[in-house]
């Protein structure tokens, strides 16, 4: 019986980020780091099959198997259980590659030359060649589609209205956006302003 609902496994967060994780303790880094190839993996059938998608591709049976792996793994890491998160860590991996393994034996596809993209509660797909959308819509009809060309629009629309970004590439060197602010969200006694 599957005790825990979350679908997806945990993923390492860089708790050792002194910036970002402050107050994270020696064993959180620990089972921050056992975390590591898990969410590689993820990210890789992710990008493969697209995001969420591959549990979708296989029997009831291994679908079944595979949430119970996972949630064993949250309880470990819910517990702080470093051995756990090792031991489950592992088996969600081998369960990952046998996923992968049986949706190509079933008959299913990759996903043509195209991103998944995700974001809070965003979920989009950035193809790189516009003749492929109808490939993409066709399997996936419930999600937009932009190509890379309508992103470098709408990174440019947005810059020319706000010239933040820009500021921030330039000066903090391999920084990765992670939240908008409008205006009339920011802290005015905070001396750096996004």
């Amino acid at each position: 019986m599957i005790v825990n609902t979350r679908k997806r496994p945990p993923r390492r967060t860089k708790k050792e980020d002194r910036l970002l994780n402050a107050k994270a303790n020696a064993q959180e880094i620990r089972i921050d780091f056992l975390l590591t190839e898990m969410t590689k993996l993820t990210d890789a059938m992710n990008q493969k099959w697209g995001i969420d998608r591959l549990i979708d591709l296989v029997s009831d049976e291994t679908r079944q198997r595979y949430a119970q792996a996972v949630a064993n793994l949250w309880t470990a890491f819910d517990e702080q259980d470093e051995d756990g998160v090792k031991e489950h860590s592992q088996v969600c991996l081998r369960g990952l590659q046998f996923l992968d393994q049986e949706a190509e034996r079933l008959g299913n596809t990759e996903l043509p030359d195209c991103f998944d993209v995700e974001c809070d509660d965003f979920h989009a797909v950035v193809v790189t060649d516009n003749r492929i959308w109808p490939v993409i819509k066709q399997k996936r009809p419930d999600v937009r589609i932009y190509n890379t060309r309508e992103v470098a629009y709408i990174i440019d629309q947005f810059e020319q209205r706000n010239g933040v970004l820009t500021e921030i590439k330039d000066h903090f060197k391999g920084a990765e956006i992670l939240e908008i602010k409008t205006r009339k969200d920011i802290d005015h006694d905070d001396p750096i302003p996004f």
